[in-house]
């Protein structure tokens, strides 16, 4: 979930810059998470998702799932 907040930010980020050099307000970048709904999604390590303009949580069409990596603990 980590790789999705930073990865949701850093779009935000980049939609809210105006000019080039110069660094977007924290409003602007905030006005920009509540429109990723609807059409604007986030295409994340768990899947595709959306930002609810209402709450500003997470909305996906599943839960997210655990994926391990490596080899399998040995008992």
């Amino acid at each position: 979930m980590a790789h999705d907040a930073v990865l949701t930010v850093s779009l935000a980020i980049r939609n809210a810059i105006d000019k080039p050099q110069t660094p977007p307000s924290v409003h602007a970048v905030a006005a920009q998470l509540y429109l990723f709904d609807t059409t604007n999604v986030i295409r994340g390590a768990g899947d595709v998702f959306r930002i609810d303009p209402q709450t500003g949580n997470r909305k996906s069409t599943h839960d997210p799932q655990v994926v391990r990596l490596g080899a399998p603990p040995r008992n």
